[in-house]
């Protein structure tokens, strides 16, 4: 499994999405977000096809962030799954410079 922490930061953070968006119940969108991440992320770090990084800043070597990528060899593709940068760090172009 992916450390509590992280899954509970992205757990909320999807969450809120779903609420803000779509003005579905919070409450349902958190059980909703957790079995999510765990059917996807069943092995966490090691999960077959996933990638999961943390993202840390070059400055103050600080945790600023995750970044979830899948990959489908069949296919010869692969996808980003989930951004995350952590509150503080909002609002600074942090997402797209993860790109």
């Amino acid at each position: 499994m992916m450390s509590s922490q992280r899954k509970s930061l992205m757990v909320e953070d999807y969450a809120q999405r779903m609420v803000s968006n779509y003005g579905l119940p919070l409450d349902e969108m958190r059980e909703h977000g957790s079995k999510l991440f765990d059917s996807a992320l069943s092995q966490g770090r090691l999960t077959e096809k996933s990638i999961f990084h943390t993202v840390v800043s070059d400055e103050t070597l600080e945790t600023i962030g995750f970044l979830w990528c899948s990959t489908d060899e069949n296919r010869k593709r692969g996808q980003i799954d989930h951004i995350f940068v952590l509150e503080p760090h909002r609002g600074k172009g942090l997402g797209g410079k993860i790109l």
